[in-house]
């Protein structure tokens, strides 16, 4: 039997950010689910990098250095960052 793991408040709005915006970059799903908080030292990319990580969100390298996000379940498995 697998556990199924608890995806928090912030880690489901990237969730739900980037299917309603596939294709937008991390920038994007980190000021839509934290807002533009200056403070943050890592921009807010923790809870866009837990999602890529947990396999959630799918993050394709851009030539330009950026990342475009997808939603992992309607492109297929695995994500990276």
């Amino acid at each position: 039997m697998t556990t199924q793991r608890h995806i928090g408040p912030v880690m489901q709005a990237v969730v739900n950010y980037v299917r309603a915006n596939p294709g937008g970059t991390k920038i994007d799903a980190a000021r839509a689910t934290w807002g533009d908080r200056k403070g943050l030292s890592n921009y807010g990319y923790r809870p866009v990098d837990r999602a890529i990580k947990r396999g959630l969100v799918r993050a394709e390298r851009q030539s330009s250095g950026r990342y475009q996000l997808f939603v992992a379940d309607e492109l297929g498995a695995g994500g990276t960052a």
